[in-house]
């Protein structure tokens, strides 16, 4: 499928976008597709972290529709109620926005000397778009510029699966027609209610509930650190770079005069021999 022509916007620098912009707006009209422009005319400059996630496919198209497919399966997990299916299937979701993160990170600093303070913003919206399936062609042809108002949660944010509620005018005759259905109801034969079980359950629930709370906790120390040590590297880097500067112009004004002293000291010996 042809690329959309949105997606040249991000392989010109961030800086550049305006002027992209125009020129495939002015191509657009010159080929007589006025529809076309007028949407590239509308599609206003993204924030630099924004700018970052839609750049991120622009090399491989695939990534946001393996993040997509990895969301997906997650709900379907979910749905199923396997525990352990279900931690497999979000550390794989995870894994998925890490590599989008990773992939936008590396678009902005081939541009922008703060990429890595950026990586927080950027991992948020990638984890905001990934609940949202509806938006993953604006996202993969570069349109996308708004992120919705409200995030969705819950199984339907990952599957887009809404049971079907019946018609109101039928649910009378449904409940009629299943009540002449049911046979009398066999005595209960379950057990009786064990209540030292029940505040076992209600003990290993809290436990897992406090040590999901934990490793959340723990989750977003080590992405604060993270994004400290990043921005730290970044200065570094560029410092290094600075200071790599510094030391040729040293060193191209060293020769400079050393060459200059040289000339000097023949022309001394020179006039000394006359």
């Amino acid at each position: 499928m042809a690329e959309h022509p949105a997606r040249q916007l991000f392989r010109v620098a961030p800086a550049d976008y305006v002027t992209e912009r125009t020129r495939l707006v002015r191509e657009a009209r010159a080929a007589g597709d006025r529809e076309l422009a007028n949407q590239l005319q509308a599609l206003k400059k993204p924030t630099l972290a924004m700018w970052a996630v839609l750049a991120a496919p622009s090399d491989d198209p695939t990534l946001v529709r393996d993040l997509f497919e990895a969301t997906a399966t997650l709900g379907t997990v979910q749905l199923s109620g396997d525990r352990d299916d279900t931690v497999e299937a979000s550390e794989h979701r995870r894994g998925m926005i890490l590599v989008v993160v990773k992939s936008a990170v590396q678009a902005l600093d081939a541009h922008e000397p703060s990429a890595a303070s950026r990586v927080n913003e950027i991992r948020t919206i990638v984890d905001r778009l990934s609940r949202h399936p509806e938006l993953a062609s604006a996202w993969s042809d570069g349109t996308l510029r708004d992120l919705p108002d409200v995030d969705a949660f819950g199984f339907a944010a990952f599957t887009g699966f809404e049971p079907p509620t019946p018609r109101p005018s039928d649910r009378p005759a449904r409940r009629e027609r299943a009540l002449r259905s049911v046979p009398d109801a066999p005595t209960d034969t379950r057990p009786p209610p064990d209540p030292e079980r029940d505040r076992a359950d209600r003990a290993a629930r809290a436990a897992r509930a406090a040590e999901r709370r934990d490793a959340i906790r723990a989750r977003d120390r080590a992405a604060s650190t993270l994004a400290t040590a990043e921005r730290r590297l970044a200065s570094a880097v560029e410092a290094f770079r600075q200071a790599e500067s510094d030391l040729a112009t040293a060193q191209a004004a060293h020769d400079q005069a050393a060459a200059r002293h040289e000339a000097a000291v023949e022309r001394v010996d020179a006039l000394a021999e006359e």
